[in-house]
């Protein structure tokens, strides 16, 4: 099973959530947006699948990852 990928992205004024390319939300703060990545990422997990939040700066720069579920790949 292929791993999803959240990524929590600045968007003009708003941050928004994608996976797979595609925007899933819109948040006004940060911190939303990441609290809806790691939020759908534990859901993956509790379905028994791989996924991981990452949260970017205003620069587009990974600030963090989390990964969620068994990932066999080495980091």
């Amino acid at each position: 099973m292929k791993a999803k990928v959240y990524h929590s992205k600045p968007y003009r004024s708003e941050w928004r959530l994608t996976v797979a390319a595609k925007v899933i939300s819109y948040h006004a703060t940060q911190a939303q947006a990441y609290l809806a990545a790691l939020r759908a990422g534990r859901a993956v997990e509790q379905n028994g699948g791989v996924a991981s939040a990452v949260l970017h700066d205003q620069n587009g720069s990974i600030q963090r990852k989390r990964t969620f579920g068994l990932d066999a790949r080495p980091h």
